[in-house]
């Protein structure tokens, strides 16, 4: 039940195995190691070079791929329901969620943290940092925004009719 097929050159190196539930294909060159698995339910590559690695798996739900370099490492997820996509670096954290309704956005470093949620009715983003934390909340109707400090709390509401701060 298994088939197996190889090919070597001065440059490249070939193997291929094939069974009744599975099928896998792998090349090696001097710069690039590619492997690729095949099932009925799944696939899977992935490519590895002396800067980057790359791998992505299919399924008939689900794809998802990640890419690591020495400074940046990246992943995302797609369903058929939700998008999701993360960046991490030496010194930024970024992760962002969106489905049919919403699509959330948060990033954080060392100093500052800041998140965004947007709806179809309602945008909000708030940022937090070691001495200062903000939010706004922006509606078709209604502006709201607060500032929080150590001393300090302020908030600010505005309206097509009013404007009120305390």
């Amino acid at each position: 039940c298994v088939f197996t097929c190889c090919v070597v050159t001065c440059c490249v190196f070939t193997c291929c195995v094939v069974t009744c539930c599975v099928f896998t294909c792998c090349v090696v060159t001097c710069c690039v190691f590619t492997c690729c698995v095949v099932t009925c339910c799944v696939f899977t590559c992935c490519v590895v070079t002396c800067c980057v690695f790359t791998c992505c798996v299919v399924t008939c739900c689900v794809f998802t791929c990640c890419v690591v370099t020495c400074c940046v490492f990246t992943c995302c997820v797609v369903t058929c329901c939700v998008f999701t996509c993360c960046v991490v670096t030496c010194c930024v954290f970024t992760c962002c969620v969106v489905t049919c309704c919403v699509f959330t956005c948060c990033v954080v470093t060392c100093c500052v943290f800041t998140c965004c949620v947007v709806t179809c009715c309602v945008f909000t983003c708030c940022v937090v940092t070691c001495c200062v934390f903000t939010c706004c909340v922006v509606t078709c109707c209604v502006f709201t925004c607060c500032v929080v400090t150590c001393c300090v709390f302020t908030c600010c509401v505005v309206t097509c009719c009013v404007f009120t701060c305390c």
